[in-house]
């Protein structure tokens, strides 16, 4: 979950005044999502820690055994992803690293191409707006992964060949650069960094097309048979007032009607904040994707909007829409400088058929949720997943005791009337937790120490 780089600073202003660890001083990759592989008959999974080196876990009947740390402090990880390339023939571990990519073998971390980027640095303030990179894919769907590296004023693709070398193709980039100056007289460089990346035929040649995000604009890259183009194809969501702000939030088809929407948080001071959708269309004269100008829904928040998200929790085919929000004030800072907790404001708003969103009535039961600036090691405070299997989306969160809960999708009412706590074999809250996908299904394992008093990752069971 990705909150507003306001919301990260004002934790980081809480946490000195109250002395508790600062989440910016981790590494960027202490925020990469965990990887699953295989080589030959043995399961593997990596994950990240705080400090920014990968622990190694080797998977048996019991769980996820901890293997040993795989030290990246070297080469400044800052991500990581399991990539298909030409010479191997099972997935491959590699790490996105300052000065290019690396790739796992047996003696350790192997430079593979290197390459220059942005994400090189690893700036602080780039934790609340760069976190889980996805550097890589198969962006001509020839089998093999290929990376996606900005830089200054251009994106650089690194497209994967069958003879394993790498070719490079540039695009430019606009990009806005702010200079500003403090009271200090020190100048701070405001860079806005391409961000979800994803591949999307906006054109219905059916080639797949690389679509990102600028600041309030989507781009897209068209590829033909030849290979990608030089050139952008580019869409603004940006407010008409210009008192508002717009933030990206997905690209879903939020309507149903086989064509990607837009969903966006839009905020304005001394107003509320609002989700929006806005609808996608063929154009019918360039039959190219566009987003429309006109809003199809509008949600509006009593709060400030933290975060939203979207699953379809009643199972007729059409994605909802839930929020998550907080009253920013005096009372909310005090509440956290005393009993170090924030809450949370949860609802839910199932689609109908006519398209639009309505918030459920059993919605006014809020679910108070607590944020311990003790425990800001976990990565996520709402998640959806499938977990039990019926076709449902289902929702896992943390309650206002740090108590792991659940709440099962139900084709009536979205979610079911009441939160059940997993039944964990471990006391006390969990160390870690982390959500596993794996052949379109996911699962929820938790951390624990064995007899040995060494690390295991448990499957949660229903």
């Amino acid at each position: 979950m990705n909150l507003p780089p306001w919301f990260y600073w004002l934790l980081l202003l809480l946490a000195a005044i109250l002395g508790f660890p600062c989440l910016a001083q981790a590494q960027m990759l202490g925020s990469a999502p965990p990887l699953q592989w295989q080589h030959k008959e043995v399961r593997y999974l990596w994950l990240a820690s705080e400090a920014g080196d990968i622990e190694t876990y080797r998977y048996d009947k019991t769980g996820y055994q901890f293997v040993k740390t795989l030290e990246t402090s070297g080469i400044k990880a800052v991500a990581m992803d399991l990539v298909t390339l030409a010479d191997e023939s099972e997935p491959v571990p590699v790490v996105l690293a300052e000065d290019g990519i690396y790739r796992y073998t047996k003696t350790g971390l192997m430079p593979l191409i290197k390459a220059p980027h942005l994400y090189q640095q690893s700036p602080h303030w780039l934790l609340s707006t760069l976190r889980d990179i996805r550097f890589s894919m198969d962006l001509d769907e020839n089998g093999l992964s290929d990376f996606i590296l900005p830089h200054f004023g251009q994106l650089t693709l690194l497209l994967q060949q069958q003879d394993g070398r790498f070719y490079q193709h540039q695009v430019k980039l606009e990009h806005s650069y702010v200079l500003s100056t403090h009271q200090s007289e020190n100048y701070a460089l405001t860079i806005s960094l391409p961000a979800h990346f994803a591949l999307q035929d906006i054109n219905q040649d059916k080639q797949a097309d690389l679509t990102f995000v600028i600041d309030e604009q989507i781009f897209a890259l068209r590829r033909t048979e030849a290979g990608f183009s030089n050139s952008l194809l580019s869409w603004s969501f940006s407010a008409s007032d210009e008192d508002k702000t717009r933030q990206f939030g997905a690209l879903v088809d939020a309507t149903g009607d086989g064509v990607i929407d837009l969903l966006i948080k839009e905020s304005g001071e001394g107003d509320p904040h609002r989700m929006l959708i806005l609808p996608g269309l063929i154009n019918p004269a360039t039959r190219v994707w566009q987003v429309s100008d006109t809003t199809s829904t509008m949600l509006k928040m009593d709060d400030e909007l933290l975060h939203f998200g979207y699953g379809d929790f009643n199972g007729d085919g059409r994605p909802d829409l839930y929020s998550v929000s907080t009253s920013v004030g005096l009372g909310s800072v005090l509440s956290l400088m005393s009993n170090r907790v924030l809450e949370l404001d949860f609802n839910l708003y199932l689609q109908g058929g006519d398209g639009q969103f309505k918030r459920q009535r059993r919605g006014s039961k809020t679910l108070h949720m607590a944020l311990d600036l003790r425990q800001m090691s976990q990565d996520w405070l709402f998640n959806v997943a499938d977990i039990n299997d019926d076709g449902l989306s289902d929702l896992i969160f943390f309650d206002d005791s740090q108590n792991l809960m659940l709440s099962f999708g139900e084709r009536k009412y979205g979610l079911s009337r009441r939160s059940q706590p997993l039944a964990l074999p471990v006391k006390g809250k969990p160390a870690k937790v982390v959500l596993l996908n794996n052949t379109n299904q996911t699962s929820l394992w938790f951390l624990q120490h064995n007899e040995q008093s060494e690390k295991v990752y448990i499957k949660y069971r229903l």
